[in-house]
Order: C-alpha cells, then sequence, then structure tokens
C-alpha cells in the first residue's frame, strides 16, 4: 500500500528556502558542536522574568479563551491606527490595519 500523499504547494512559496533565523540558530549550533565559542543573540526563549503586571493581568483574563475576531479587535486597530498618525502623520485606517501574532 503506497502511504504517499501528493502535496501541492502555492507557486508562489515553492522557492522559499529556510528561515534566515532558523539558518543561523542551526549555524550557531553546528559552530558549538564544533567547540567554537559563539555569542548567542537571538533571544528565543526569554532570560528575563515575565513582568509581574503581566502575569496579574494573565491571571485575571485566564478565563478568556474564546478567539478574536479574525480582523482583529475594532480598540486595538484604532489605536495602531492613532498611533500611527500621531507619531507618523500616516492617515492610517483602521480598517486597513491587521495586527497578527507572533514577531517573526
Amino acid at each position: 500500500m503506497n502511504l504517499r500523499k501528493h502535496v501541492s504547494l502555492n507557486i508562489n512559496i515553492r522557492g522559499n528556502g529556510q528561515s534566515a533565523t532558523l539558518a543561523i540558530n542551526d549555524r550557531c549550533k553546528s559552530l558549538m558542536g564544533e567547540g567554537k565559542k559563539i555569542y548567542n543573540f537571538g533571544l528565543g526563549q526569554s532570560p528575563f522574568p515575565v513582568p509581574m503586571p503581566v502575569v496579574n493581568a494573565l491571571k485575571l483574563y485566564a478565563h478568556e479563551k474564546d478567539y478574536l475576531p479574525a480582523k482583529g479587535l475594532p480598540a486595538l486597530k484604532e489605536a495602531v491606527a492613532g498611533f500611527h498618525k500621531a507619531k507618523d502623520n500616516v492617515d492610517a485606517n483602521p480598517e486597513n490595519v491587521l495586527v497578527g501574532p507572533g514577531s517573526k
């Protein structure tokens, strides 16, 4: 029985290589494996403790488990647009603001 499944990738991403951050992490591990001293400035998991106001807010809202709106929280989108209007003099429309998870 053939268990291989045909996977079709969008042509726009077929040529994408490995993430640069993952590639540098692999390179660092390789160099460390060779006994070289490496100063790794990539955070990955933060070495800093989570600030107590954040811990307390997480505890307070831990029961809020529902998915957020796919387009983002309207108040957050308005705040981001307002920030860029004030700081960058950009006429930002909250409807054109995309807030996504993560930093990568």
